[in-house]
């Protein structure tokens, strides 16, 4: 989770780090490292802080996030899947 929160950041999308962050703090809430990415992360996006409440909001979004996608995925049949536009930056 760590890296991929890195992986976002180093690109820009601060925003889209907070839920990777956020999970791994649930899971190991006293490493430094990811306190200090938090604190960058919020930081760039123009933040002081962030509750506990926040946090916990970011993760149940991503979640269901996640289902959506797994859900258009299974109703695409097949040919084409997953079209981008070239060029494009999303985060």
């Amino acid at each position: 989770m760590e890296h991929l929160a890195a992986l976002y950041m180093a690109n820009g999308c601060y925003d889209a780090a907070l839920g990777p962050l956020a999970r791994a703090l649930q899971l190991d809430p006293r490493r430094r490292s990811l306190w200090a990415a938090l604190d960058t992360a919020l930081r760039r996006l123009g933040r002081q802080r962030m509750s506990d409440e926040e946090l916990a909001m970011i993760l149940v979004d991503g979640a269901l996030e996640a289902i959506g996608r797994a859900h258009r995925l299974e109703n695409v049949g097949g040919e084409g899947g997953i079209a981008g536009r070239p060029g494009s930056r999303s985060c």
